[in-house]
């Protein structure tokens, strides 16, 4: 009998202790769960800003190149209209040099 006894009071021993060691493994995985989470939310929020940052970027180059391509066209009409008018003075035995402050002025 007094061995049960012995065996009973180790097991429970034992018991205690297993039960205050899973305890402790829970209490530490909740803790990282909840570090990973709040890193996660850190990383969320860090994507969207750079996201925001990239859309606020591409529409800036965007917005650029089109001024560009808008002078690019505007520069090209012009260009025309003054190779036309030198054209135009060369039949008449007059040769006239592009003029690019004329040219700029127009742009």
């Amino acid at each position: 009998i007094k061995i049960n006894r012995d065996c009973d009071s180790e097991l429970s021993k034992l018991a205690a202790k297993f039960g205050e060691e899973r305890k402790a493994l829970v209490a530490n995985h909740v803790n990282e769960i909840n570090s990973l989470e709040a890193k996660l939310a850190q990383l969320q929020e860090t994507n969207s800003k750079l996201r925001q940052d990239n859309d606020r970027y591409f529409q800036t180059i965007k917005s650029m190149t089109n001024v560009v391509a808008f002078d690019q066209e505007q520069f090209d009409k012009l260009m025309q209209e003054e190779m036309k008018a030198t054209e135009r003075d060369k039949g008449s035995g007059t040769m006239l040099s592009l003029d690019m402050s004329k040219l700029n002025d127009k742009m």
